[in-house]
């Protein structure tokens, strides 16, 4: 492929998860704005957020080391390939960080309104995270499973801690491992 139509194409990628991510976020508003739920509620607040940084560090480095493990046996080459590897730092991080912020939005909000609707928190974490996990079966079963059980991670530790804090950085913590990794993948010569 010639070098412009690649570029090309990293850029068109690069907006298509900007859109993506700029729809979950207005779609969560927007349910917001009709619901009884509170952005208090979402944990958008300032309360306990030294515990809730100290919470999201923690499992943040246990998922880095539980996807050390997994991702032991992907191959460089597909590792190359991934898209953060390719285009602007500054660019990535900043998809990255609306990226985390937008699906822990979400996550928060669908978590809220189904423990409002008097379902326990166990299964509201459970029904997101098997939502979350099914949006990517078309990607791979293993992608689907472990967006999953990143998910029932992520949805305890919002149960937990009440506070988006946590997650943002659970999220941050491991978005920035893989960043990393896509970027300082050894060469094969």
């Amino acid at each position: 492929m010639p070098p412009e139509v690649k570029d090309r194409a990293e850029a068109a990628e690069r907006m298509v998860h900007l859109g993506k991510y700029l729809t979950v976020l207005t779609v969560v508003v927007l349910l917001l704005n009709g619901s009884s739920v509170s952005v208090n509620a979402l944990g958008l607040n300032a309360n306990n957020w030294k515990s809730a940084v100290g919470f999201g560090v923690i499992v943040g480095i246990v998922v880095l080391g539980m996807r050390a493990i997994l991702l032991r046996s992907v191959p460089l080459d597909k590792i190359r390939k991934e898209a953060q590897s390719h285009g602007p730092l500054a660019t990535w991080f900043a998809l990255e960080l609306l990226g985390s912020f937008s699906t822990q939005f979400w996550r928060a909000f669908c978590i809220i309104s189904l423990i409002g609707l008097d379902i326990s928190e166990w299964v509201a974490v459970l029904i997101v995270a098997v939502i979350g996990g099914a949006t990517f079966l078309s990607t791979s079963t293993g992608r689907a499973a472990g967006t999953a059980v990143n998910g029932v991670i992520a949805g305890l530790l919002f149960v937990k801690t009440g506070s988006l804090v946590a997650l943002l950085t659970m999220s941050l913590i491991a978005a920035g491992a893989e960043l990393y990794r896509s970027l300082h993948v050894p060469s094969v010569t």
